[in-house]
């Protein structure tokens, strides 16, 4: 539900206000909404109504939503999944936190990232965690280049190692 965390920025918007304003959106809200959702504010006319119907729908606010979504992402693994779907799942729940306004910092968020690689990665979190620890967005690029190269290297005809990696990924953070 991306669009919903774009919905954020228009409820906080105070420059418009008055029946164009909402109507101008509730129209552009609703040419984009399923008929599922739409039948949700079909018979709403002010956006905060629209508003408020779309949390109480879809932001499930509550305490014990919001400690499950936190338990997840601290627990969560890289396991046999690839980079992209581990990726792709802490970035969702990242984001859901977000939308129910619980939003996880850069430095949590680099620091279950790491710590959700496992013990094969333990040279690579300790690089990114030596002061001064990398924003996340950089933090997934470096890891993203560091499994490139590790499966190049684990490749038969090149019959390198992961310490190769480790030591190619080092001199490349010096440069």
């Amino acid at each position: 539900w991306s669009w919903m965390l774009s919905l954020i920025h228009i409820q906080t918007l105070h420059l418009w206000s008055g029946k164009k304003y909402d109507c101008l959106v509730k129209g552009w809200l609703t040419t984009t909404l399923s008929e599922e959702v739409l039948r949700i504010v079909i018979d709403l006319n002010i956006l905060d109504e629209v508003w408020n119907a779309f949390v109480h729908a879809f932001a499930r606010v509550s305490f014990d939503h919001s400690l499950a979504l936190k338990q997840w992402l601290t627990s969560m693994t890289w396991g046999t999944n690839t980079l992209v779907v581990y990726l792709h799942w802490f970035k969702f729940v990242c984001d859901d936190l977000a939308a129910i306004g619980k939003p996880v910092t850069y430095q949590k968020k680099s620091w279950w990232l790491l710590n959700g690689l496992g013990k094969e990665y333990a040279m690579f979190n300790t690089i990114m965690l030596r002061p001064p620890i990398p924003p996340y967005s950089k933090i997934v690029t470096h890891l993203e280049s560091y499994v490139e190269r590790h499966n190049l290297d684990a490749q038969p005809a090149l019959s390198g190692s992961l310490s190769l990696s480790l030591l190619a990924f080092s001199l490349e953070l010096c440069l």
